[in-house]
């Protein structure tokens, strides 16, 4: 009677729960345990794992993690990467095969022979197959489906519950000159001579990009985009004030990439242009401390509080399933 892939038993075993059942797999320690750390990339460890031949397949696509959704619901569903125990924030993103081997009868018996499997044309099957697995330091958090639907019910305060994982976010400041024509220059020499030239404010913008990282590819909120182009945030939108955040579209191309088990996603490069004093207002002349005072503008002839130059709309839609 087996008790296990020689000589491994099941009650040493490992144990990855998923929808069908669980998946048993064996850590080998110490024979290939490695750790790395490059500087701007973080820790890296690396071991050996076992599992049985029938259950390669479902490892592979469980123990990296995968991501599904329904249209028009509010979060994706993510099945996050296994976990290293020994470190905190390292998750699988590796596995390389480098061996595979066959049953024993029993242990220190005779190993039985490859098998050929007529379900797939005699190519050969065995008993398990060992992974080199390396767990990696992530520079975006992870978080499971629970402590992200929590959040569902804050949506209408500016909460979008997938900000909070699987988005990698990079910032760059722009100065900028401001061109003001009610605003002017003179020599600073007593004489106060005019500068015959329009004046300007030395202002900042700030851009953002909010990578959301695999999006399947056929739950992509390709109209949810179209319909918040230079548009601006209604709402507070990752703790900056409504409209003060301009949504610009794609940094690039939409690349697709297949996943674990097959799956075709891609990550979404959101970039966001960020002006603390507001997309609707505009610089006109100098406040008291000599910086620019910026009013709210509107489209001339048009009524008090309407027709802005940006218009504002939510951008939760940008970070969930397509409708």
């Amino acid at each position: 009677m087996y008790t296990g892939i020689a000589p491994f038993k099941y009650d040493e075993a490992c144990r990855l729960e998923h929808d069908a059942g669980t998946i048993f797999y064996w850590v080998l320690f110490p024979e290939k345990y490695s750790e790395r750390y490059t500087r701007g990339e973080g820790n890296q460890t690396t071991v050996e794992i076992v599992v049985q031949w029938k259950d390669a397949a479902d490892f592979k696509k469980y123990a990296m993690g995968f991501t599904t959704g329904v249209r028009g619901e509010d979060v994706f569903r993510r099945r996050l990467p296994l976990a290293c125990p020994w470190a905190s924030n390292q998750y699988l993103a590796e596995m390389v095969a480098v061996s595979a081997g066959n049953f024993a009868a029993d242990e220190g018996g005779p190993a039985t022979r490859f098998e050929l499997d007529p379900v797939f044309d005699n190519w050969p099957k065995c008993g398990y197959v060992s992974y080199l697995c390396t767990f990696v330091s992530l520079n975006y958090q992870l978080l499971p489906n629970d402590q992200i639907e929590s959040k569902i019910g804050f949506i209408g305060t500016g909460v979008i519950p997938e900000l909070f994982r699987y988005v990698r976010k990079t910032e760059r400041t722009l100065p900028k000159e401001r061109r003001v024509p009610s605003a002017t220059f003179e020599t600073d020499d007593g004489v106060n001579t005019k500068i015959p030239e329009v004046g300007f404010f030395a202002v900042y913008e700030k851009e953002y990009v909010y990578t959301l990282i695999e999006v399947p590819y056929d739950l992509i909120p390709r109209a949810e985009m179209d319909a918040r182009l230079v548009k601006v945030n209604s709402l507070t939108f990752d703790g900056m004030a409504p409209e003060t955040v301009l949504f610009k579209g794609l940094t690039g191309e939409l690349q697709p990439y297949v996943g674990p088990g097959g799956e075709l996603y891609c990550d979404l490069p959101y970039l966001m242009g960020y002006r603390p004093d507001g997309w609707n207002k505009a610089p006109v002349g100098f406040n008291s401390s000599g910086g620019p005072n910026y009013i709210r503008i509107k489209q001339t002839g048009a009524p008090t509080g309407t027709k802005p130059p940006y218009a504002s709309t939510t951008f939760v839609e940008l970070f969930k399933p397509r409708a």
